[in-house]
Formats: C-alpha cells, sequence, structure tokens
C-alpha cells in the first residue's frame, strides 16, 4: 500500500469519528439540561481551537513529515473525545471539544501537506480527490454509526467510538514506515526562511480563499439555512435528512471524479464551474419558490462544493512546489475554518435583520467574488497557473 493510500485510509478513520458528534449534540443537551448558548459553547469550542492552530500544524508537518504529527492529533482527538464521553458540564465537554479540534487540524493539515509535497502536477487532482473522498466517506457514515450507538448505549458511548476510530487512524499512522521516497520533509530552517509576504500574493490568495467559500456555503447555508427554509417549503423531518443525505452521496459522487476532471482539464476551468454552479445553486430559491427549487439548490450547492475542495488543494499543490507548502496549507486551512464560523453568522444576522433572500444573495457574492479573484490572478491551464501564479511561487522561494 502506497503512503498516499496510507494517509487516506487514516483519515477516513479520524473523520468517521468526527462526523458522528454532530448528530448527538442534541442527546447531550437534553442529558445535561444544557441552554443553547451553551450548547454553542461547546460547538464553538471545536471550530475555534482548530482556527488557532492551522499554521502551526503545517509548519509543524512540513518539517517532520506524516507520522510524527499524525500521531499526534489522533492522541488529541482520541484524548478530547473521552473527555468529552465523561463530562458532567459545560466545561469537561468544551475542554474535550477544544483538544479533539486541535486533534483534527493536525491529522487534516498533515496530511494536507504530505500529500502536496508528493503528487506531480499530472496526478494532484487525483490524489486530492481520493483523500477528501475518504473524509467526507468518514463524515458521512459518521452520523448513522454515531446515532445508532447512542440510541443502544447513549450519547457517552458515541464518544467512546470517536476516541476508537481516533487510535484506528493513530495505528495506520504507526504502520506507515518510513517511505524510500519521502518528500513530505523540509530541509531544516526551510520554515524559517520562507518569506511571508510572496505568499499573500493574489494568485495563492485566490487558492486559499477557495476552502473559505467552501466551507462558509456548507456552514452557512447548508447547516444553518438550508433545513430551515426546507421545513417552511413543507417538508418533514424526515425528508428534509432524506435530501441532506441524498445530497451527501451527490458530494461524494462528484468529490470521485472531481480531480480526474482537474488533471485532464485543469484546475482553473473546474473550479471555475464549481463556483458557477455554487452561485447558482444560491439564487434558485430566490427566483423560484417552493421545494423543488430548495431540492434543485441543495444538489447544485453539493455538486459545486464537490468540486472545489479536492481541486483547490491540488491547484496549490501544482503552483507551490518548494518549501514553505506547509505554511501555504497552514493558510488555506486558516481561511477554510474562519469560513466554517463566519458563514452561520453573516447567513443568520441578515436573515434577522431582513429575510432569507437577502442572505442568499450575500451568500452568492462569496463565490462570486472568489470567481472573479480566480480569474483574474491567472489563465486557465493544465496546472491551473498563470504569470501572477509563477511570480507567487518563484517569490516565496526567495528567488
Amino acid at each position: 500500500m502506497t503512503l498516499e493510500a496510507r494517509v487516506c485510509a487514516a483519515a477516513f478513520f479520524i473523520y468517521l469519528g468526527i462526523g458522528g458528534i454532530g448528530p448527538i449534540l442534541p442527546e447531550v443537551r437534553r442529558d445535561l439540561g444544557l441552554s443553547a448558548a451553551e450548547l454553542g459553547a461547546v460547538v464553538s469550542a471545536f471550530g475555534f481551537a482548530r482556527l488557532c492552530v492551522d499554521l502551526p500544524a503545517g509548519a509543524v508537518a512540513a518539517r517532520l513529515g506524516f507520522r510524527a504529527p499524525f500521531v499526534l492529533g489522533a492522541l488529541l482527538l482520541g484524548s478530547g473525545s473521552l473527555w468529552s464521553a465523561t463530562a458532567a458540564g459545560v466545561p469537561a465537554l468544551v475542554g474535550g471539544q477544544i483538544l479533539a479540534g486541535l486533534g483534527c487540524v493536525f491529522c487534516h493539515v498533515t496530511s494536507l501537506v504530505v500529500l502536496s509535497r508528493r503528487t506531480a502536477g499530472g496526478r494532484s487532482g487525483r490524489t486530492m480527490g481520493l483523500y477528501f473522498g475518504a473524509t467526507f466517506a468518514g463524515l458521512a457514515l459518521g452520523g448513522p454509526v454515531a446515532g445508532q450507538v447512542t440510541a443502544a448505549f447513549g450519547w457517552r458511548a458515541a464518544f467512546g467510538v470517536a476516541a476508537g476510530s481516533a487510535i484506528a487512524g493513530l495505528a495506520v499512522a504507526l504502520l506507515t514506515g518510513s517511505d524510500p521516497v519521502d518528500m513530505s520533509r523540509e530541509p531544516a530552517g526551510a520554515v524559517e526562511r520562507t518569506r511571508w509576504k510572496p505568499l499573500l500574493a493574489p494568485g495563492l490568495v485566490s487558492i486559499y480563499l477557495l476552502h473559505f467559500t467552501a466551507l462558509f456555503l456548507w456552514a452557512g447555508v447548508r447547516t444553518a439555512m438550508w433545513p430551515s427554509l426546507a421545513s417552511e417549503a413543507g417538508l418533514s423531518v424526515r425528508a428534509i435528512g432524506v435530501a441532506l443525505g441524498a445530497g451527501s452521496f451527490v458530494t461524494l459522487a462528484t468529490l470521485a471524479s472531481a480531480g480526474r476532471l482537474g488533471d485532464r482539464w485543469g484546475k482553473v476551468p473546474v473550479l471555475s464551474l464549481g463556483l458557477v454552479i455554487s452561485v447558482v445553486g444560491l439564487l434558485v430559491p430566490v427566483l423560484a419558490a417552493g421545494a423543488l427549487a430548495l431540492l434543485v439548490s441543495l444538489v447544485l450547492l453539493d455538486v459545486g462544493q464537490g468540486l472545489l475542495a479536492p481541486t483547490a488543494s491540488a491547484l496549490l499543490a501544482d503552483v507551490y512546489r518548494q518549501p514553505g507548502i506547509g505554511i501555504a496549507t497552514g493558510l488555506m486551512r486558516l481561511l477554510g475554518d474562519t469560513g466554517w464560523l463566519v458563514g452561520p453568522l453573516l447567513v443568520t444576522g441578515a436573515i434577522q435583520w431582513r429575510d432569507s433572500s437577502l442572505a442568499l444573495g450575500l451568500a452568492a457574492l462569496v463565490p462570486l467574488g472568489n470567481l472573479i479573484l480566480l480569474r483574474a490572478a491567472g489563465p486557465s491551464g493544465r496546472a491551473g497557473g498563470g504569470p501572477q501564479f509563477a511570480a507567487a511561487a518563484a517569490g516565496a522561494r526567495g528567488t
């Protein structure tokens, strides 16, 4: 089994546990008597912990390679899940989720850095597609598994399953021996010599923002907004669950082909298509009312999601192939996690201020702006590069 395959297998187990946390939170709230604000603090703890260590995790992964940072992440995630399983109140739950968030970052960023360092431009899309397909499959399966475990044994057992999944990911990482072509490590001092200004060139910023856009739409529209709109349109809770589950399979199917499309047609054209599809998906409910419009919107958003995440990471791997990839990957994840936190706040705030049409219109400006910047930063091509991309990469090397 190649190192790339082992990275994907380890990530699957990590995200299998993470995917089971969301569905059990209502039961946690009921059992412990938490208020909505207290439950929000528990959820936010995971996100803010990720946000705080995105950059350091990238630097550590670039310097140490795969095994050590990933094992550290799996241990933190497993410890946080066990702490949450034994929690009797908000402080312990928040502490457990902070540890889990830190572990999630080290596992995910480490995987991205290693895969970016090892993939050549001709297959970077396929590799990233497989990786994101593995993580998303774990997330999709984690919910049903946690639901069944909670129904049979309670929510504490579900946190225990999350800890067990982290340990399984850790075991896969430990079985990953030294690779004869290990390109995941960077020379000593490479991170310290990285120049920051070129990392913020428009070409690279347009790539970072793709992850902001993807997680902004996922958390803000798909998670925080779409179920409420569907309920107002007359869909039952069961129908909403079925629709979201089917949408997840749409995303998974798109992930399976997005990487190959990027390798064949060029990353920028595929990303542009994903952004256009996302804009259309956001505007459909504004232009047409009813449940059918919402279902069409969901399908379009999930297709766009499947095109954006792996292709953006593959594009970064193509255009930034030198020491400093850990910092670049950390910046990309930092903006992604920022989108995850900002999305629900902006969308729900716009709904409270005016209505859902305004919220969807404002949300559509995010992928539209990202599309304009991406197209302006460099022309499309098989490597998805262009003059500004090349200049950014050369400047970051200090040449």
